[in-house]
């Protein structure tokens, strides 16, 4: 068995050929080719319309693409594509009616791995019983996988992001903004899934639609999947330009890694869809929720969404874009550096009694890590600005300080002139006083 410093030695000598400057594994640019978009006119001639009944019990009648175009649910408008619920009806509860119509859509393509932008100008408030849905999701549920992007119930005021899964994919929390809740997407151990809820108030709902929306982008590759949203204040420019950098979006607010993603997410549809109560909106959340009916749960929820068609008029979708980008091949000097740092580490696994062999691979196969630092940087350049324009504010702030000093002086020395007239004009009053005694 080798001694303990000679396996630190190789240990040293393994990192150093890794990471050095002419070994160092050259990371592609995280440039993406679009294939799909989706928008004005074409929207819905992408998207299939759901009209089954609900898989999540939710009181909904999901109309046909011809059916929800008629009743005004499904329509384009200066080039964006909106979907509505009915607001105008009341509806009993089952069976005495499906529920309120809407509109589900499904992507006719499907998608395996890429960057997905979503540019949303509205979405279906913070309103009880409703739960909308930005998502996408693969065949043979859950084994093919889920990927909720944009999600929540009733009066939610913040979107929770969550994926679904088949057995066996658990995912460790990695530099994200958002709050990690629970870290197993397996459906049959968790049916929440593994989620991240973001701590923005202006990533859902109410607050969504009072800064007038924003872009959420999804990147799904063999690592990790991430989600970030930028308010419509602050989209990227590469985004705007057509030209997504993901380098360049900062820390993600859902960054989900440690699973085997290949094995457990394959060919999603992408989907839109508003449906009520349900198995979250009813039956687990409405309870929680000040709606008239809480106390009474799921049943209470089809009574309120039956009952209120004018709440409903702000549940709408307003979907400027819809784009699909694919990664570009990684170029042949990273491929070709990957190789030779795979040689040295399998060459290392000779060495008996190597223990931290292992960690060392770990360590080589994370290289994302890298990444993280770019984000990081980008984050701190952000923050230097900021303080930058901080400082700028700060020197405004000290020369108005000064000349409310001087203007105060000023004033003080005015007040002191003041008192001075007043107690002459107190004199003046006392000596008219005894003139007049005297008169």
């Amino acid at each position: 068995m080798p001694s303990p410093s000679f396996v630190l030695g190789v240990g040293a000598l393994f990192l150093s050929s890794v990471f050095s400057p002419a070994n160092a594994v050259k990371r592609a640019t995280t440039g993406y080719t679009l294939i799909d978009s989706f928008k004005g006119n074409n929207f819905f001639d992408n998207f299939d319309f759901f009209t089954g009944p609900d898989p999540t019990t939710g009181f909904v009648d999901y109309k046909d693409n011809v059916t929800a175009h008629n009743l005004g649910l499904a329509s384009v408008s200066n080039g964006a594509a909106f979907m509505r619920v009915d607001d105008q009806n009341t509806y009993a509860p089952p069976p005495n009616s499906n529920g309120r119509p809407s509109v589900r859509i499904s992507s006719k393509k499907t998608y395996t791995k890429g960057l997905f932008i979503a540019d949303i100008a509205h979405m279906p408030g913070s309103i009880c019983g409703v739960w909308p849905a930005f998502w996408s999701f693969g065949p043979n549920w859950p084994n093919s996988g889920e990927i909720d992007i944009l999600e929540g119930v009733d009066k939610n005021q913040k979107n929770k992001i969550s994926l679904h899964s088949g057995d066996n994919c658990k995912v460790t929390p990695t530099l994200q903004s958002g709050t990690a809740n629970g870290n197993d997407c397996a459906v049959s151990t968790s049916g929440s899934g593994c989620a991240v809820d973001d701590v923005s108030t202006m990533s859902y709902g109410d607050g969504f639609n009072n800064v007038n929306g924003g872009v959420y982008a999804m990147e799904w590759t063999s690592t990790s999947i991430k989600v970030w949203f930028f308010p419509r204040a602050a989209i990227p420019i590469s985004i705007k330009t057509g030209k997504p950098d993901v380098s360049t979006f900062g820390v993600p607010v859902a960054y989900f890694t440690g699973c085997d993603f290949d094995s457990h997410f394959a060919n999603h549809q992408i989907v839109f869809d508003t449906t009520f109560c349900g198995t979250w909106a009813g039956q687990y959340d409405y309870v929680t929720t000040t709606c008239p009916s809480a106390a009474d749960g799921w049943a209470g929820c089809v009574v309120d969404v039956g009952s209120n068609p004018s709440w409903f008029t702000d549940a709408y979708w307003e979907i400027n874009s819809v784009e699909i980008y694919q990664q570009k091949a990684a170029s042949s000097s990273t491929s070709s550096s990957v190789s030779s740092t795979t040689k040295k580490a399998s060459s290392l696994k000779h060495y008996e009694g190597l223990e931290h062999y292992e960690g060392l691979k770990h360590n080589v196969e994370n290289l994302n890590n890298i990444e993280i630092l770019e984000h990081n940087i980008e984050s701190l350049k952000h923050n230097i600005e900021s303080l930058k324009h901080n400082v700028e504010g700060l020197k405004h702030n000290v020369k108005g300080f000064k000349y409310n000093i001087k203007s105060l002086e000023h004033n003080v020395k005015g007040f002191k002139h003041n008192i001075k007239d007043f107690k002459h004009n107190i004199k003046d009053f006392k000596h008219n006083v005894q003139s007049f005694k005297h008169f």
